[in-house]
């Protein structure tokens, strides 16, 4: 059991820790085998909070202003539609469509072009889907990457606007648990 839960949480950071993104898609399904849907989102809570209080002042100064305000706006307001459909719905039924959502995710990489241009007027939509995501399943990166990756050529630059808008999300989400 401690098995699972500590291994899901060590390969998630690792790689969240290289990428700035995607713990969730590692660590989240390991800890559901142990887990309840609401344990296993409260203890990435804490470690995203740990991870955003550590590795945000040291990008602050490469985010990417422009882009961070467009996917802004939507996190917020998508994070408060995902938040009362992780609090008013059936976790048997968010296990599974978690499970979709990553299969959808894993067939999206492989089969989608590489370079599908983006128009910049999506950005809120990409925000609400990320920060919808990250109330229901912790999982919103795939989202802000989509978007940003499409804006940003710079990894450096990447990585820090990634780390701040995941940021908020991570603070957004600290009050439901």
């Amino acid at each position: 059991m401690d098995f699972f839960l500590f291994s899901g949480i060590f390969v998630g950071f690792l790689v969240q820790s290289i990428f700035g993104f995607a713990a969730s898609i590692f660590a989240f399904p390991l800890i559901l085998l142990v887990k309840n849907f609401a344990a296993a989102h409260a203890i990435l809570s804490i470690f995203y909070l740990i991870f955003s209080a550590i590795l945000l002042p040291k990008n602050w100064r490469d985010v990417d202003f422009s882009i961070f305000k467009k996917l802004f706006f939507g996190t917020f307001f998508g994070f408060l539609c995902g938040a009362q459909i992780l609090l008013n719905f059936d976790p048997f039924f968010l296990k599974k469509f978690f499970g979709a959502t990553i299969i959808f995710y894993v067939f999206w990489q492989i089969l989608a072009p590489k370079k599908i241009k983006i128009s910049e007027k999506f950005g809120p939509i990409f925000g609400f889907c990320g920060g919808f995501f990250s109330a229901v399943f912790a999982f919103s990166g795939p989202f802000f990457i989509i978007f940003a990756h499409q804006k940003i050529s710079s990894p450096r630059i990447l990585r820090a606007t990634i780390i701040a808008i995941l940021s908020v999300v991570n603070f957004l989400r600290a009050p439901i648990f």
